[in-house]
């Protein structure tokens, strides 16, 4: 008890120490990029682009970003950012995205297999919005968001590169109206070292398919900076997350095998290898959805955000859990402006860092044991505004992987994230 306390202390101490940001968040210096953008997802693979950002514009504090990627995925993302329907109080955010991946998909739960995965062919495109209420300085906000699209699957192959094309490929949407707040005692909104922040997701996905269950997904994430010297910080950070079942579906084997199966039956039987091959990956399909209509599937772990040595979306079950700490040293936090042909900003900060965490996934939330570990480094660019490009290389329970992405790790909504 007394650990637990002296912990608390801190955490009071911390909060009530930041009495004000080391900067207004609401800066309307104009910046804009041009540049590359050489991208590696662990279980998308590698793409290589070109983004265009252009940040305050007219001396206001909208931001515009356009983003193509090509490769093993290829990615096309519009959008705007803080366009202020109420100055500094009501913010509209939205944009559209396009995508075709194949991304890496394993069975339900931790004791899944890393040699034995399917990769779904997708296509899709769609498009978001969101409104923000804001106040004291950015501390606490409160959103809802919506969110459209439509995809289909093209193909899907097992892996060892075998294709079963035998799949329904009609095209279908998906709608999503989340809402969240953060309420973010920190010093910095986008680049903090000291205080206390706290945010909340409840993703609320529509169905219109009736083989599928209803369910909505809570997302906590919990975050401590502690302040070490005069530039750097020690950041911890606590996330759960958890489905609900509002409306259960069918989980009856035969009845999903008629109307998802991949038509193995019809082959003939002389084709020995092919149709086993086919029936394999046909009952891990049904399982899946069978576990999909009894549990829901939360927030995965693994990919650029949480244990990070693992592929986006490795882990995926009902209930998932992470517990992750990061140093971040800063070499430089001097505002070095610079104005080159393709590029003109402010950049605040060179940074290294060394981060850790710990994960558990299981659909029955009495089972969690935090059994799955990632850690390693990173190198990070911060830019006034927000802009972070960060390469991370961690190790974990089933090797290496290197991420190259943008934004700080720990975020609730990723481009990447494979649960929306």
């Amino acid at each position: 008890m007394l650990y637990r306390s002296y912990f608390l202390s801190i955490i009071l101490l911390l909060c009530f120490s930041v009495h004000a940001r080391r900067e207004n968040m609401f800066d309307y210096t104009p910046s804009h990029f041009i540049y590359p953008i050489p991208s590696k997802i662990p279980g998308l693979g590698s793409a290589l682009g070109l983004g265009v950002t252009v940040n305050n514009i007219a001396g206001t504090d909208l931001d515009f970003t356009g983003v193509h990627l090509s490769g093993d995925f290829d990615v096309s993302v519009l959008s705007f950012l803080n366009f202020h329907l109420i100055n500094e109080t009501l913010v509209l955010d939205g944009g559209a995205f396009k995508f075709n991946a194949a991304s890496v998909t394993y069975d339900r739960g931790a004791d899944s297999e890393s040699d034995n995965f399917i990769l779904p062919y997708v296509q899709g495109e769609g498009y978001f919005s969101q409104l923000t209420l804001l106040g004291f300085n950015r501390m606490f906000e409160l959103y809802v968001r919506s969110k459209k699209s439509t995809a289909e699957i093209k193909s899907i192959f097992d892996q060892d590169g075998n294709e079963f094309s035998n799949i329904d490929q009609s095209t279908q949407t998906a709608n999503s109206l989340d809402l969240g707040f953060i309420i973010d005692i920190t010093d910095h909104r986008y680049d903090p070292r000291k205080g206390l922040r706290l945010e909340y997701l409840r993703k609320n996905p529509s169905n219109t398919n009736e083989d599928i269950s209803d369910y909505y997904i809570q997302d906590i994430n919990l975050s401590l900076f502690v302040p070490l010297g005069m530039k750097s910080t020690w950041a911890f950070n606590y996330f759960s997350s958890d489905a609900v079942i509002k409306n259960q579906a069918t989980t009856d084997y035969n009845e999903l095998k008629s109307k998802i199966g991949l038509g193995c039956d019809s082959i003939p039987a002389s084709m020995t290898t092919e149709k086993e091959n086919c029936q394999t990956i046909e009952a891990k399909r049904i399982n899946q959805q069978i576990a999909m209509n009894k549990y829901g599937r939360a927030t995965p772990l693994g990919g650029s955000q949480r244990l990070r040595s693992f592929d986006n979306g490795r882990f995926s079950a009902g209930h998932s859990r992470f517990i992750g700490s990061e140093i971040r040293w800063n070499f430089s936090d001097e505002q070095q402006p610079f104005d080159l042909l393709f590029i003109k900003g402010v950049r605040t900060g060179l940074q290294l860092a060394s981060f850790g965490g710990i994960g558990s996934i299981t659909d029955d939330i009495s089972d969690i044991n935090y059994n799955l570990h990632s850690y390693g480094i990173g190198a990070r660019i911060v830019f006034k505004g927000g802009t972070v490009f960060r390469a991370d290389w961690a190790q974990g329970n089933e090797g290496s992987r290197t991420t190259l992405f943008v934004d700080y790790p720990w975020g609730l909504s990723p481009l990447d994230n494979s649960s929306d």
